[in-house]
């Protein structure tokens, strides 16, 4: 059974993981600047990196990770090995820690998608970073809670670029116009999600994800409501 989300039905909805299914506030955002003090000029382009690597179809994770270190270790001076050291294990174990110690899911979402799932509506985790089970389990989160789970870096394409998104469609064997997008950003999740032709809900903060959680699952098990008053 299809869900209604602005007046179109949906058999599938695919998350993005950082900032949709639990919040980043500008206070997290420097707890984990923080936590990467000690590795100051790594992490700064990693985030440089990152970004001039968006859009783009590597192909594979090997191609990806490539061109992810060799543009650190220009912007570093060090070595691609020691830059691949940093950022498949002191890099991910920090972020894993950030996220146990200093993050929550947003109200509600085990019971999104158990709602979802009851429904018969498929659920899949679409995030740029990769090592998503240990991120989810880190949140406290069922990883079979989704049916799939995708990672840009595992295929080698960050959103926007659409890859990825459109193996999830295929996945399950149905048409763009069936599935719904559901991320924070427009500029990557949005347009990843327009190129492809799937719907888009963005989640902007608390109100857009109460409403995204009323709209699917009504008052009657949306407990936290504006209808409420709460």
């Amino acid at each position: 059974m299809p869900v209604k989300i602005d007046n179109e039905e949906y058999d599938v909805t695919v998350f993005d993981l950082d900032g949709t299914i639990y919040p980043l506030s500008g206070l997290n955002k420097t707890i984990f600047f923080l936590m990467n003090f000690s590795n100051l000029s790594l992490f700064n382009a990693h985030t440089k990196a990152f970004s001039q690597l968006r859009g783009k179809d590597y192909g594979s994770s090997e191609s990806f990770y490539d061109a992810l270190f060799s543009k650190i270790s220009n912007n570093t001076g060090k070595e691609k090995e020691v830059v691949r050291e940093w950022y498949l294990n002191t890099f991910y174990k920090k972020f894993e820690s950030f996220l146990k110690k200093h993050c929550r899911v947003r109200e509600n979402f085990t019971e999104l998608l158990l709602f979802l799932r009851s429904s018969g509506v498929k659920t899949a985790i679409l995030s740029d970073y990769g090592k998503i089970e240990e991120r989810l389990e880190a949140l406290g989160v069922d990883k079979n809670l989704f049916d799939v789970i995708f990672s840009g870096e595992k295929y080698g394409a960050l959103k926007p670029e659409p890859r990825t998104l459109s193996l999830i469609i295929d996945f399950f064997g149905t048409i763009s116009e069936r599935v719904i997008m559901i991320g924070d950003r427009k500029d990557t999740d949005g347009m990843c999600a327009e190129i492809c032709k799937t719907g888009f809900y963005h989640i902007d903060g608390p109100v857009s994800w109460d409403d995204l959680c009323y709209e699917l699952m009504g008052e009657k098990i949306f407990k936290n409501t504006k209808a409420s008053g709460v």
